[in-house]
């Protein structure tokens, strides 16, 4: 195999460049044993020839941020810089949030209002599909302050930075890892939209597991009516909660 540009095909025939599988692979086309520095070291020249060198990815930044402000209407983006000891301005961080996301993030009504007449700016088709349903379903603004489930995590960060494609956009360089996770948030979008299509409850697939378990588990309750819509709950004859159906409350007896 000619080892001019190995690299680069290995990466767009497999979508990574990680240190273990390329050492597997060079080992098997040129009979070689090379060590995991190695491996490591040539990544890196091979990623500065595919991506371009470091300094050159950071200089794409601002023409990054203008083209998704473009593409993303009302997006907003921001790179902070620092100075540097050279007296030159250094990256130190970006920040983007997605227009498309700002009306079920926001947690005023207010706000919401405001990204709502944005939106009827951009499409008033989708204001109108929007309209059509209800904002307690969907916006932060309009949810009821009282808890409705006990999980008080729900990790979803955690999940996406143990996600395998993002540990793999973190060695990248930043206008390649930028990319890449756009792309994958653009994806995990996708995907979910379309499982939404094919859902057939008024619920989410995981709330409905955990009722149809808790329904099961209610088999084994008895209810015995108090009056005024309240009624005490027991399994095998110990009291375990108090249940007013008019209040939409429980609450467990003492020592449970």
């Amino acid at each position: 195999m000619d080892e001019d540009g190995w690299f680069e095909r290995w990466s767009q025939r497999t979508g990574t460049l990680d240190i273990r599988a390329l050492r597997g692979q060079l080992t098997k086309d040129f009979v070689i044993q090379p060590s995991r520095s190695q491996v490591y070291k040539a990544k890196l020249k091979a990623c500065e020839i595919i991506e371009g060198s470091l300094s050159t990815q950071y200089e794409k930044l601002w023409d990054y941020a203008e083209e998704l402000k473009k593409t993303n209407h009302g997006s907003t983006i921001v790179i902070d810089t620092k100075l540097g000891h050279d007296d030159k301005n250094k990256f130190k961080r970006i920040y983007i949030s997605f227009n498309a996301c700002k009306q079920a993030r926001s947690t005023k009504v207010d706000d919401f209002q405001t990204c709502m007449a944005e939106i009827k700016k951009l499409n008033e088709k989708t204001l109108k599909w929007l309209n059509e349903i209800s904002p307690s379903q969907w916006s932060k603004s309009f949810f009821l302050v009282y808890l409705k489930c006990d999980m008080t995590l729900n990790n979803l960060c955690e999940i996406v930075n143990g996600d395998n494609e993002v540990l793999e956009a973190r060695s990248s360089p930043i206008y390649s890892l930028l990319e890449m996770l756009r792309i994958k948030i653009m994806n995990r979008k996708a995907s979910r939209r379309a499982e939404i299509k094919r859902w057939y409850k008024n619920i989410g697939p995981k709330i409905s597991e955990i009722l149809d378990l808790e329904a099961k588990k209610s088999g084994y309750f008895v209810a015995h009516w108090e009056g005024r819509g309240h009624y005490h709950v027991s399994i095998n004859q110990t009291p375990i909660a108090m249940v007013n159906l008019k209040g939409k409350n429980c609450t467990a007896e003492s020592g449970i």
